[in-house]
C-alpha cells in the first residue's frame, strides 16, 4: 500500500513540473523575444494611428482647398452674370431713351410737345424765346404745306415737296432737277442726270396737283393749266381749314406752358414771377397768331388773284 502511495506521489510531482514548463506566464517572463514582441505592439499600433491621422489631415486640407476654389469659381460666375444683366439693362434703357427721343422729336416737329415737357429734371419758368420757338415751328410747318398749293401764278415752291424714287431711295425733286418757271403756264424741269428724267416725270404726275408732264430732249416740261374760279375758292377754303388747325396747335402750346407755370408756382416760385411769365406767354401767343393770320391772308390772296 505504501508502495502504491509513493508511486502516485512521484507521478503527481512529474506532472506538476511538466505543467510549469508549459505555462505561458513562465515562457513570457523567461523569453526575451516574447518581451520584445509585446513591447513592439503598442509602437506599431501608435504608428498606424499616426499614419491614419496624417491621411485624414491631408484629406481635410485638400477638401478645404477645393471648397475655396469652388467658392471663388461660383463667385466669379455670379459676378459675370450680374455684369451681363446690368449690361442688358443699360442697353434696354438706351433703346427706350432713343425711342422716346425720336417720339418727342417727331412730336416737336409737328408742334405738339413744348420743349419744357422734355426737361423734367429741373422745374424752371419758360422764357419768351422758348415759347416763341415752339410756336414758330407750327407756323413754319404750315408754310411748308402751303407750298404745294398753287396760286394764280406758278412758282418753284410747288415742286419742293415732291419726292422722286431714284437711285433706290426717295429724294426731293429739287435735289435731282433744276426748276425754272418759263411762263405763267409752263415750268421746265432739267434733271442733273438725264437717266432719271422718267422718274421725275412720274413723280410730278403722281403728286396730286393735276399736272401732266412730258419729256422733251431730256427735260421734263410741265404745262400749268389755268385755275378756275371754283377751284380757287375750294383751295381758299382748304387754306382756311389748315389755318384753323394750326391756330389750335398754337393754343395747345400756350395751354401747356400755362400748366407748367402753375407747377412752377407750386414748386416755390413767387406769385409775381409766375404772373409775369404767364403774361409773357400770352403776349407771345398773340404775336404768333397775328403772324400766322397774315401768312394765311397772303396765301389766300395769291390763290384768288386772277
Amino acid at each position: 500500500m505504501s508502495r502504491v502511495a509513493g508511486f502516485v506521489q512521484v507521478v503527481y510531482r512529474a506532472g506538476a513540473r511538466s505543467r510549469a514548463r508549459s505555462s505561458p506566464l513562465s515562457s513570457c517572463s523567461s523569453s526575451s523575444s516574447s518581451s520584445a514582441l509585446l513591447s513592439s505592439v503598442p509602437a506599431a499600433f501608435t504608428s498606424e494611428k499616426v499614419g491614419h491621422h496624417d491621411i485624414d489631415a491631408r484629406h481635410f486640407h485638400t477638401s478645404r482647398s477645393t471648397l475655396r476654389k469652388n467658392k471663388r469659381s461660383a463667385l466669379a460666375r455670379h459676378e459675370a452674370k450680374m455684369e451681363q444683366i446690368e449690361h442688358e439693362k443699360v442697353v434696354e434703357e438706351r433703346k427706350a431713351k432713343k425711342q422716346m427721343e425720336a417720339e418727342h422729336k417727331l412730336a416737336r416737329k409737328k408742334g405738339m410737345v413744348p420743349k419744357h415737357e422734355e426737361e423734367d429734371e429741373e422745374v424752371d419758368l419758360p422764357t419768351q424765346d422758348d415759347v416763341k420757338d415752339e410756336m414758330m415751328r407750327v407756323v413754319e410747318s404750315m408754310l411748308t404745306s402751303f407750298k404745294s398749293i398753287r396760286g394764280s401764278e406758278p412758282s418753284a415752291e410747288l415742286f419742293e415737296n415732291i419726292m422722286v424714287d431714284a437711285y433706290g431711295t426717295r429724294t426731293p425733286l429739287t435735289g435731282l432737277a433744276q426748276v425754272v418757271v418759263a411762263s405763267s403756264n409752263r415750268v421746265v424741269l432739267t434733271p442733273y442726270d438725264p437717266s432719271v428724267a422718267n422718274n421725275v416725270r412720274d413723280a410730278v404726275r403722281d403728286a396730286g396737283m393735276s399736272f401732266n408732264p412730258q419729256i422733251e430732249e431730256g427735260e421734263v416740261i410741265v404745262p400749268i393749266p389755268k385755275v378756275s374760279k371754283e377751284t380757287r375758292e375750294m383751295l381758299s377754303k382748304k387754306i382756311g381749314k389748315m389755318a384753323e388747325e394750326n391756330r389750335q396747335r398754337v393754343r395747345n402750346i400756350r395751354r401747356s406752358y400755362q400748366d407748367h407755370i402753375k407747377k412752377c408756382k407750386d414748386a416755390g416760385f413767387s406769385k409775381d414771377e409766375t404772373f409775369r411769365c404767364s403774361k409773357d406767354v400770352d403776349s407771345v401767343t398773340e404775336d404768333v397768331l397775328a403772324m400766322l393770320n397774315d401768312e394765311v391772308e397772303r396765301k389766300k390772296e395769291s390763290i384768288m388773284q386772277v
